[in-house]
């Protein structure tokens, strides 16, 4: 019988939109942040006839930074793809 649990926090920097169609949208956006949670089990019985493995998995985000794709206020009608958190 093997049980186990981990936990381990990530980031990913924060940023400024560059290159992006008008002032409204040029907008820093803030680092993200990841705690990340595991637990599980693993048993052998039955004269290693029966192997059972179960894991389970959870993630909590704090300001996710997505990709956004919409029109641009600044170049006529056309798109832009910024980075924002969501």
């Amino acid at each position: 019988l093997f049980l186990y649990a981990s936990w381990t926090r990530g980031f990913r920097g924060g940023g400024f939109n560059g290159r992006c169609g008008s002032t409204q949208t040029c907008q820093p956006y803030d680092q993200e942040k990841i705690d990340s949670y595991e637990v599980g089990v693993k048993w052998d019985g039955f004269d290693n006839r029966l192997r059972v493995n179960l894991t389970g998995f959870w993630m909590e985000y704090a300001n996710q930074q997505v990709g956004i794709i919409r029109q641009s206020a600044g170049s006529g009608g056309g798109q832009e793809t910024v980075t924002d958190n969501a």
